[in-house]
C-alpha cells in the first residue's frame, strides 16, 4: 500500500538551490495525504554517507562493548561527564580516539575480507562487519562528547 503511494511523491515547495523541502506530500490510495520526513543530507562528505546519523541505543551499545569499553562509554554521558576533571578528560579523549581508530581500521579489514580483496587474518574470512562499524560509530560519538566537554572546560 505504501509502495504505491511513494510513486506519487510531490514536493511541497518548489525545489530551488539551497531550498530543499523538509517534508514531502505523499498521496495515499484512499485519497488522503500524509507528511513524511525526509533524510536531508547534512554534509555530502560525512562518514554516514550524507544522511543524518542514527543514534545507537545504550542497550545496544552495552551488548556490543566489553566491560572496560562500557565503563569508558558510560562516562561520556551526563551526569558522569560533568564530574570528570580536565586531566582525566584528556585521558578519556585519547582512549576513545584509540578505540574509534581500532574499530574503524578493523571494519575496513573485515570489509576487504568479505569482498575477497584481502587475505583473511584468521582461518575464516569475515562475513560481515556491521557490529564493528557500529562500535566505531559508538566511540566516535563518545569522542565528540568528551572533546566538546573538554572545550567547555578550557
Amino acid at each position: 500500500m505504501l509502495a504505491g503511494a511513494i510513486r506519487n511523491v510531490k514536493p511541497d515547495a518548489p525545489m530551488e538551490e539551497g531550498n530543499a523541502p523538509r517534508f514531502r506530500l505523499v498521496s495515499c490510495p484512499v485519497g488522503s495525504a500524509v507528511r513524511l520526513p525526509l533524510l536531508i543530507p547534512s554534509d555530502p562528505l560525512s562518514r554516514t554517507g550524507g544522511t543524518s546519523p542514527v543514534a545507537i541505543s545504550k542497550k545496544r551499545a552495552r551488548t556490543l562493548c566489553t566491560q572496560r569499553e562500557w565503563e569508558l562509554l558510560s562516562q561520556s554521558w551526563n551526569p558522569e561527564l560533568g564530574r570528570i576533571t580536565p586531566g582525566r578528560l584528556r585521558q578519556k579523549v585519547q582512549r576513545a580516539r584509540t578505540l574509534r581508530d581500532k574499530y574503524r581500521d578493523l571494519a575496513r579489514q573485515q570489509a576487504g575480507e568479505a569482498r575477497g580483496k584481502r587475505a583473511a587474518r584468521s582461518t575464516r574470512p569475515a562475513q560481515s562487519n556491521q557490529n564493528t562499524k557500529l562500535k566505531a560509530e559508538i566511540f566516535d560519538e563518545a569522542l565528540e562528547r568528551f572533546q566538546s566537554r573538554l572545550a567547555q572546560d578550557e
